[in-house]
């Protein structure tokens, strides 16, 4: 049963839309925190390439889930649940409001609604996985299986490729382990009532707004920052987007201009899958950023 005195108002929204800083602003109006739902900005080592926010930012209102967990230790959403759960619970102790923002729908999801489905696995991956097959073998891919789900090695049948196959395509489209959905919880309670803010934006002009970001990185040192990363790179962090581009850059396969147009049109193309999960889960029409601003800080 929800406190209709507490609310938690919940910030989500493509790559690049304008999310951080209206979280902040809408935090300071509120004289409350964030709690932070992208699932990179949580890794101490990792900053320019998932645009964490800056220092200045930062020191406007407490952040919460953000830099604080090493690329080397192993981060998937049960992980997340559990940790902004007993931050929520904490929080609305003493406050009434609390923003959660980030654009990781699966951890949004996860967390306010529970696990209710498994998610769907690309062709793409289906037949790279059936590549895999053939050229290393069932046993090869049990070892992986192993290795990132390893709950999940201990109950299935090795010698069933297909059920191999299923658990690792998930993991590879979610990033999380397929155990996890088998475990899940749907319709967890909540002690808050909760509000839906979704910012989005034409997608010819938030391409635009992405490559500016890019250049910006580029600016900022992220050449400097992936390269000090490069001994981690088979990590699952840095199978990321900003980073993984630039490992053949670094091997000399591809020019520095390419590695460059490859962030911008990768980074595009993960903010329409955004825009897509998005439009199908949240509860809420989306509106442009503008739009917010005028409706909950009246400017």
């Amino acid at each position: 049963m929800s406190d209709s005195s507490k609310k938690l108002y919940v910030v989500v929204g493509p790559t690049a839309v304008g999310k951080t800083q209206f979280a902040i602003d809408l935090a300071l109006s509120l004289d409350s925190s964030i709690v932070n739902a992208d699932s990179r900005q949580v890794y101490t080592e990792l900053s320019i390439g998932v645009n964490k926010p800056s220092s200045h930012q930062l020191s406007q209102a407490h952040h919460h889930l953000i830099g604080h967990r090493s690329i080397t230790s192993p981060y998937d959403v049960s992980t997340f649940v559990q940790e902004a759960t007993a931050i929520l619970t904490q929080e609305f102790e003493m406050a009434n409001t609390l923003v959660l923002a980030g654009g990781t729908g699966l951890y949004v999801k996860a967390l306010l609604e529970g696990l209710d489905e498994i998610p769907n696995v690309s062709e793409d991956i289906k037949a790279e996985l059936n590549l895999r097959l053939k050229e290393v073998g069932l046993e090869d891919l049990t070892k992986i299986l192993k290795e990132k789900d390893p709950d999940y090695y201990e109950k299935v049948d090795l010698a069933n490729p297909h059920r191999v196959l299923r658990a690792l395509g998930v993991i590879e489209a979610s990033g999380t382990p397929f155990s996890i959905f088998l475990n899940k919880k749907n319709n967890p309670e909540h002690v808050f009532d909760i509000e839906y803010i979704y910012i989005n934006q034409d997608r010819n002009e938030l391409r635009k707004v992405i490559n500016k970001r890019v250049e910006d990185m580029l600016e900022l040192g992220l050449e400097d920052e992936v390269y000090s990363l490069r001994e981690y790179r088979d990590y699952a962090a840095l199978k990321t987007v900003g980073y993984q581009e630039w490992w053949p850059y670094f091997a000399g396969d591809i020019t520095r201009q390419e590695c460059i147009d490859l962030i911008k049109i990768k980074t595009g193309q993960y903010a329409k899958r955004q825009q897509t999960w998005f439009n199908k889960y949240i509860p809420v029409p989306s509106l442009s950023l503008e739009s917010v601003y005028q409706k909950y800080l009246g400017r």
